[in-house]
């Protein structure tokens, strides 16, 4: 049997355990090995409590709008905690096939999806379906882009935007992470947000890190996460063209020396 195109390769995985587990069985189907090491802790907004106040009555909006299925897992914990109820009016937009999926696991489905998984072409799309009357809830991250919030307040919606949860470097992995990419152990760099890529370069900021990863080539899910890698200063970076895992995989096999 034909050995798959990652055969021999160290994959790096820094997603959470619980969100890896599709991508690890992605990269042994080919042949590699996945190191697994989660390089981000989500944790509820210092002001959790505060904020929540805002779910109790969510008849105000028409919209809610989730750009991940971390940011539906925190909405239905705060609609849960604030014993708030979904009315039937309100419609969902989700950023793309892996939050619609999240979505749906909570019982409610999304009437809008982009035709590319990004921000900017969310934003552009669906504000074709708004006007001056619909209010727009987005729960989301701390650092969160607000490029679909201050797309549509510039055609007049009200958008509320609450940050819910916040995106901390799990500074536990800093060992793990210095001693994988100081001795040079892996082959393939991944990251699948933004967030990621500040948290590898906030764990070894007072390393040699850029000299460690020079010949190590970076793969994104998509071009948001690829930009920061570029201005955090990674080289050989290649960025999938559908924003998924499998998207990854695609992204992967055009690297130089994988067959």
């Amino acid at each position: 049997m034909k050995p798959g195109f990652l055969a021999g390769k160290k994959v790096l995985v820094t997603r959470q355990q619980s969100q890896a587990a599709v991508f690890v069985r992605r990269i042994e189907e080919q042949g590699g090995k996945a190191e697994v090491l989660p390089l981000i802790r989500l944790e509820r907004a210092e002001r959790w409590q505060e904020l929540i106040q805002e779910f109790h009555d969510l008849t105000k909006y028409s919209w809610i709008i989730l750009t991940s299925a971390n940011a539906v897992h925190f909405f239905f914990e705060a609609v849960s905690e604030a014993e708030a109820v979904l009315p039937a009016q309100c419609r969902f937009a989700v950023v793309g096939e892996k939050t619609k999926q999240a979505l749906r696991k909570h019982g409610s489905e999304a009437s809008f999806v982009p035709s590319k998984f990004i921000g900017e072409v969310l934003a552009e799309e669906l504000s074709s379906f708004l006007d001056e009357d619909d209010r727009v809830l987005i729960p989301k991250s701390n650092k969160a882009r607000t490029v679909v919030a201050d797309t549509l307040k510039k055609q007049g919606v009200f958008v509320q935007e609450v940050p819910l949860y916040r995106n901390v470097a799990e500074r536990a992995s800093a060992p793990a992470l210095k001693e994988l990419i100081q001795g040079g152990e892996i082959d393939i760099l991944t990251f699948a947000s933004p967030s990621a890529v500040q948290a590898f370069t906030n764990l070894l900021e007072d390393d040699d890190w850029k000299r460690w990863v020079k010949e190590v080539p970076v793969v994104c899910i998509g071009p948001v996460t690829k930009a920061e890698a570029e201005r955090k200063g990674f080289s050989s970076i290649y960025s999938a063209q559908h924003y998924t895992v499998d998207g990854m995989m695609e992204a992967m096999r055009k690297i130089k020396g994988v067959k």
